[in-house]
């Protein structure tokens, strides 16, 4: 493999790892924004599923693991 195309493969791999830290960043403030204004967990697990087109259950862990930490 050539050092541009191993260049390209990091650079790929950064951006990918950057959206992930972002989404899991958003999806926290949305979390922290809903316990805010006084949203029940089910409606903040449907928020979060809705906002970020993620699975119930990926929701759900989300919420569970940001709920407690507020």
């Amino acid at each position: 493999m050539q050092t541009w195309e191993e260049k390209i493969i990091e650079r790929e791999q950064g951006r990918a790892e950057g959206l992930a830290q972002g989404v899991k960043q958003g999806i926290q403030a949305l979390i922290e924004t809903c316990m805010e204004f006084g949203t029940g967990r089910e409606e903040t697990i449907l928020q979060v599923q809705r906002k970020f087109d993620i699975q119930e259950e990926e929701a759900r862990q989300a919420v569970c693991r940001y709920w407690e930490q507020a």
